[in-house]
């Protein structure tokens, strides 16, 4: 008799206890360089900065277990700015390591003018369980099972991802329960689904599911061909609208 012993997708699993802990401790301690630089810094700053760095890129690189929780804590940061924030802490730790005071405060600065405060007081606070309706807007999100990596279940919710995922993993039938492979951030969540659904036909298993059989990188490929397209097109109808010149790509 084969057993099932995963209790949660891909992606979906809780930090650990010690994780978590280390990293409001990191945190704590990156708000206190932020206010004001060391000189020199501390083992332990330089520590706080490499940790609170890889907490962003796990959200970028998607890679771990507990990626997408981490990406819910720190208050789901889209994924340029939270590589552009890991990247800059990196540079904020060289330049302290170093004792380039210059280079050090350009970083800090570049860091403050970020929304990465926000998205420690969204870790700090624990809020990662909103069910707020989110209006017109939502999320896209691919999702699939480890054993069965082709069979993508490609869907849009109005609410928060996390809650959607835990409704699907509870439904009756589910006995290896779907991570989070990728989510995305869209206005007009009905609209973009009738249309991301059409772009998808030909992969679409049975017309009333929203399960599709494809490779996820090229399901990536053509959502954010997808999302490009459109974002072009809505700010031709902008400058169209305002007499400006279109924009071209």
């Amino acid at each position: 008799m084969v057993k099932i012993h995963a209790k949660w997708g891909f992606g979906n699993a809780p930090l650990k206890d010690n994780h978590r802990v280390m990293t409001e401790g990191a945190i704590r301690i990156v708000i206190a360089i932020l206010e004001a630089l060391p000189d020199p810094p501390t083992i332990e700053q330089l520590e706080a900065i490499s940790h609170v760095k890889g907490q962003f890129a796990r959200t970028v690189k998607q890679d771990q277990w507990d990626w997408f929780t981490v990406w819910a804590l720190l208050g789901r940061p889209s994924r340029q700015p939270a590589n552009a924030i890991s990247k800059t802490l990196g540079l904020l730790r060289t330049a302290l390591k170093n004792g380039d005071k210059n280079a050090a405060e350009e970083a800090a600065s570049e860091l403050r003018t970020t929304d990465i405060l926000r998205y420690f007081g969204s870790f700090l606070s624990g809020d990662c369980e909103r069910t707020k309706q989110l209006g017109t807007a939502g999320f896209i999100y691919i999702l699939s099972t480890r054993d069965q990596p082709r069979l993508l279940k490609i869907g849009i919710t109005q609410r928060t991802v996390e809650v959607r995922v835990k409704e699907i993993n509870s439904a009756t039938g589910v006995i290896v329960p779907y991570g989070v492979r990728a989510v995305w951030s869209v206005d007009d969540a009905a609209e973009v689904e009738q249309e991301l659904h059409a772009i998808l036909a030909e992969h679409r298993i049975r017309a009333d599911r929203e399960f599709f059989e494809l490779d996820f990188f090229e399901a990536s490929r053509l959502i954010n061909d997808y999302l490009k397209t459109r974002r072009t097109f809505k700010a031709n109808n902008r400058t169209k609208q305002q007499g400006e010149t279109p924009i071209l790509t």
